[in-house]
């Protein structure tokens, strides 16, 4: 009787065991399930953004006479995790304000399409691909020096938690604010200081904030 009772008691565990491990299993495949379908609504903003923009470009075309550039930027984390360095390309393009501030100074709108690897040094993740749309305004005191401001969104795709930062998910907010020195007629240096976070959607918000050189070349 003994041996019955023990039996049917071991029995019992193991089936409240098999129950909690099949409750946790169920929870990641709905936390998974749940990620995903983050992903794909962020997929999906940032396709219905791009189809908006490019018709603005579209339309804007006929009143901008400005040439589109191309650029390449290198920088690094200061706040948090210095390890983290940020290798981006851009594209901008410019849109069709621009006004005249007295003799001088002249304001001018741009759209910069950015792509970016987010790589930390010493780990095991592959870099981060991140992509971005920002409009900026341009505050040009002379032909060859211009103030940068902008203000953009966009999305990471791979590992958003790093060493000591986590960056929350994959939609971003981004900002930047710079400045860009012309050499000629076609290229131009700059540096910019870059900001990203999320605004606070998801638990962790650390966010980056990294300060960025870039060249240029005027197409």
């Amino acid at each position: 009787m003994y041996l019955n009772k023990t039996k049917y008691y071991l029995l019992a565990l193991a089936r409240d065991r098999s129950a909690k491990v099949f409750e946790t299993i169920t929870s990641e495949k709905c936390e998974i399930r749940m990620l995903q379908k983050e992903r794909i609504r962020c997929v999906r903003r940032i396709m219905i953004w791009t189809i908006t923009v490019l018709c603005i470009l579209h339309s804007s075309s006929a009143y901008c006479r400005k040439v589109d550039q191309i650029g390449f930027g290198y920088g690094q984390e200061f706040k948090h995790n210095t390890d983290i360095s940020q290798y981006e390309i851009f594209y901008q393009h410019p849109i069709f304000y621009e006004k005249n501030i007295g003799s001088a100074w002249k304001i001018k709108s741009l759209l910069e399409f950015g792509a970016a690897l987010i790589d930390e040094s010493g780990s095991d993740n592959s870099p981060t691909g991140r992509f971005s749309i920002m409009p900026q305004m341009l505050l040009a005191p002379s032909d060859w020096i211009n103030l940068i401001v902008g203000l953009g969104a966009g999305f990471m795709a791979g590992e958003t938690e790093l060493t000591d930062q986590n960056l929350g998910g994959a939609f971003l907010l981004s900002s930047k604010v710079g400045l860009q020195i012309f050499l000629g007629s076609r290229w131009a240096v700059g540096y910019t200081f870059y900001h990203q976070s999320n605004a606070g959607i998801y638990n962790h918000n650390q966010g980056l904030n990294i300060n960025q050189l870039a060249i240029t070349y005027q197409l």
